[in-house]
């Protein structure tokens, strides 16, 4: 048995598939919060294309979605109509549902819902800077 490369393995596993996922998974992570920091304005999610052209932002919504319902209790202050940025999540959360189905923005007019819908291509990346700055507090009060 080659000791070295055993090592080398234990210590380098870039090799395995899991942790190239990882690896592509934290490169994009980088790459976006470089991008909000440095030039927020130059922020494009990666949506996917529709087959007659356009996209559909369905499923960068439900994933958004889902990352949030892994600390929902800490993402509650800006689920209530009372707090004053709860429109900076509108743009996805109007292409989600709960877990029996139910739109997670209940009782919104159906011609608002389609026009924001409609939007949502272009309002998602201002969300998506908003919703950071929300947050920044918060990140750099924990840091300290």
């Amino acid at each position: 048995m080659d000791l070295s490369t055993t090592r080398h393995r234990q210590i380098q596993p870039w090799w395995q598939p899991e942790f190239a996922a990882i690896s592509a998974v934290v490169r994009r992570h980088n790459d976006i919060s470089n991008t909000l920091s440095m030039a927020p304005l130059l922020f494009k999610p990666i949506f996917r294309s529709k087959p007659g052209g356009g996209v559909d932002v369905r499923p960068w919504c439900h994933g958004f979605y889902a990352a949030m319902k892994l600390r929902l209790p800490a993402w509650s202050p800006l689920l209530s109509l009372d707090n004053p940025n709860y429109h900076l999540l509108l743009p996805v959360l109007l292409f989600c549902a709960d877990e029996n189905g139910r739109p997670v923005v209940p009782g919104t007019d159906a011609a608002v819902v389609k026009r924001l819908r409609h939007q949502a291509p272009d309002d998602i990346p201002a969300f998506v800077e908003g919703i950071r700055q929300y947050w920044m507090p918060t990140r750099y009060e924990r840091a300290t």
